[in-house]
């Protein structure tokens, strides 16, 4: 599954999108919605949304935003550094927390997965 919303699909979207003609900004948020719906149908099936779901969708959301807002391609490619700052001040937010947000995001993952 993740190979497919989060690799396959956005790549084909992008190059098929781009082929007919359609600009960098606009098929770059369109290939962004394999991801998000990858996020969703996995909140769906499980009946929640983890934490990786909700950064990786956050993440879509401020790259969106950002490309629609700056219509730079450049800006709208620079989100995966987004997604990693608001992860980091989540972090960083969470150490006095009854249990910090690393720790949630490291119960999330799959075991043996990294």
């Amino acid at each position: 599954m993740i190979v497919i919303f989060d690799v396959a699909a956005p790549l084909a979207a992008y190059n098929l999108l781009r082929s007919a003609g359609m600009g960098t900004v606009p098929a770059l948020l369109l290939s962004g919605v394999f991801p998000a719906a990858g996020v969703a149908i996995g909140a769906i099936r499980h009946r929640r949304l983890d934490v990786v779901g909700a950064l990786v969708l956050a993440g879509i959301l401020v790259g969106t935003v950002l490309g629609l807002v700056s219509h730079s391609a450049r800006l709208l490619l620079v989100e995966g550094s987004v997604l990693t700052a608001i992860f980091a001040v989540g972090c960083l937010g969470s150490l006095r927390a009854r249990r910090p947000l690393i720790i949630s995001v490291a119960l999330e993952l799959p075991p043996g997965c990294c």
